[in-house]
């Protein structure tokens, strides 16, 4: 069986608006009467266990139905997982999968380890709401920009010698320190923390500076990589004005996935997203240590401190699939707690006789439909549905109407 399950939004302002975003395409669908509102931004649905955002669970006999799916699984704990996944996790999921669509920059930022999530959260449970870590996965649904990682140093290098704008931020002692220490990792440790420390006078008038030069003059830059960036700050800057966030984009590489790629990013790693939706699965935890591009809590000392400071070619940060079959990929991720599979049927085995099986998991996992109509047994599955398979269970499509594509997350220990 596969149980329908109703999923938290979450309404980030950077989140798109109206039907413009896929997550609210996803509840009309599920709801044909539910409103959406065009100025209402749809940024992230939650699918999962977390106390902050928790699943509901619409189940065919009253002790199944409209309970949250942690509470459920409280109450039928085989259904979270076999005796190996129960005894390491509890009854419970420990991953939290989500859809975002993104219309604007999120903050930039990294996610601790378990001992600093530890230490965050016993000394400030409001802003860090609980102890776990959350090294996450994302994979592209559309076109999808974002920042991960930090550059090559020589790419680095490049820009602070032909912006000048960076160099005065980062400042010049710190810059040439850089330049000339073998000890990479810690110069670009001090560098980074040196900008992130500049006064706001000094991050204002070099933004301005910035602008000026690329943006209100139009100038196009001869340099392909310093054209590609100028196209950025001007995004950036219009939406975040006077923000040192925009000065990121000379420290971390710049992606443009397409459908299908993904990216992981453990734990201390930087990153921010800019624009287009995407699928996200993460350990089960809220926990986000921001330090620009956003108007929330900034723990400036906390990211410098925390980052791994290492430097990675765009390429390496990419997460590649293991084909298993003609139908599923898996995103497998150097964590436990949860491994994604993408399942796509397409046009050309559309038909009445046409099955593939979903192999049982040890652990309960979550499926989203991004696209398409079919049947899972007797369920209809349809764009935007989400639901429930509980461990040890397998399952068969059949009656597919259109092209389908599944996303299921679960979790999968090392044997």
């Amino acid at each position: 069986m596969v149980i329908p399950l109703r999923c938290c939004v979450k309404k980030y302002e950077w989140g798109k608006r109206g039907m413009d975003s896929c997550i609210a395409r996803f509840l009309r669908n599920q709801m044909p009467s539910y409103t959406v509102d065009d100025d209402t931004p749809f940024a992230e649905l939650w699918m999962g266990t977390h106390p902050s955002g928790p699943s509901v669970v619409v189940g065919s006999t009253p002790d199944q139905n409209n309970i949250t799916l942690l509470n459920f699984l409280s109450n039928y704990p085989e259904y979270a997982g076999n005796v190996r996944v129960v005894t390491k996790f509890g009854k419970n999921l420990p991953f939290l999968f989500k859809v975002l669509s993104v219309r604007k920059a999120l903050s930039i930022q990294a996610h601790p380890d378990k001992a600093l999530a530890e230490k965050l959260h016993h000394d400030d449970p409001f802003h860090y709401p609980d102890a776990n870590h959350k090294p996450e996965l994302a994979i592209a649904l559309t076109e999808f920009e974002a920042l991960c990682g930090f550059r090559p140093h020589e790419e680095i290098e490049f820009f602070l010698n032909n912006v000048p704008e960076f160099k005065n931020v980062v400042g010049t002692d710190a810059a040439k320190t850089f330049s000339e220490t073998a000890d990479k990792k810690q110069g670009l440790k001090d560098m980074f923390t040196s900008m992130m420390n500049s006064s706001e006078n000094v991050i204002r008038e070099n933004l301005t500076s910035l602008q000026a030069r690329w943006y209100w003059s139009n100038q196009s830059e001869s340099n392909q990589q310093l054209e590609t960036i100028r196209k950025v700050f001007v995004k950036l800057n219009k939406e975040f004005p006077n923000d040192i966030g925009c000065f990121s984009i000379f420290w971390f590489n710049y992606l443009v996935l397409q459908p299908g790629d993904a990216i992981f990013i453990g734990e201390d790693e930087p990153h921010a997203y800019f624009r287009g939706d995407c699928i996200e699965c993460m350990a089960c935890s809220d926990n986000v240590v921001r330090a620009g591009l956003t108007p929330k809590f900034k723990d400036v000392k906390t990211l410098c401190n925390m980052l791994t400071y290492n430097s990675r070619a765009p390429k390496e940060q990419h997460c590649q699939p293991m084909v298993v079959d003609k139908f599923t990929k898996s995103y497998i991720v150097p964590v436990p707690e949860y491994v994604v599979d993408a399942i796509e049927i397409g046009q050309e085995h559309i038909s009445a006789t046409f099955q593939y099986q979903l192999d049982a998991k040890e652990s309960g996992s979550v499926v989203v439909v991004i696209r398409g109509e079919a049947k899972v047994q007797d369920q209809k599955i349809f764009t935007g549905y989400v639901g429930f398979i509980p461990a040890q269970t397998k399952l068969i499509i059949s009656d597919v109407k259109s092209p389908l594509l599944i996303y299921r997350a679960y979790c999968r220990l090392d044997e």
